[in-house]
């Protein structure tokens, strides 16, 4: 077995990003500017990142310029740490039935917000563009929320 130890210093990463391939930019691109409201840090056109929080990004590729093979998507999900569950919620709900009514985007199966207490969280869960699937979770316990939500 190999050495075990973690990489830090020079060596270590100090962000990472989330890359998502879409077949439909436009709608990937209003979906993290309006529903999620991340902030754009990079845009070339046929990929774009959003900062989610800090050292946490997220980047969408147009699919016809993907760099890695695409035979198939999911399998995945994307979980963001907020500070108020609830409140992301409403919010979500909100802005999904806006998208239901001529939005560039889809926001469906919005799950009910749910208590882990094996876990210590809070989360909901629903899909996103081209059916990628995204998480909206607080952790409860000190340590996680320290360690997540940067306490």
């Amino acid at each position: 077995m190999g050495d075990s130890t973690p990489v830090s210093g020079a060596l270590g990463p100090v962000s990472g990003i989330t890359f998502l391939y879409f077949d439909y930019l436009v709608g990937a691109r209003a979906f993290f500017t309006q529903i999620l409201g991340d902030r754009m840090v990079v845009d070339h056109g046929w990929v774009a990142i959003w900062q989610a929080g800090p050292g946490c990004f997220i980047g969408a590729v147009d699919a016809k310029r993907s760099s890695i093979p695409l035979s198939s998507r999911g399998g995945m999900l994307v979980s963001l740490n907020v500070h108020d569950v609830p409140a992301w919620h409403e919010r979500i709900r909100g802005m999904a039935q806006g998208a239901s009514q001529g939005a560039p985007y889809q926001v469906t199966s919005i799950t009910p917000v749910t208590m882990n207490d094996e876990t210590g969280d809070m989360s909901f869960f629903f899909k996103g563009p081209e059916g990628y699937d995204f998480e909206i979770q607080e952790f409860l316990r000190a340590g996680e929320r320290k360690t997540f939500l940067l306490e």
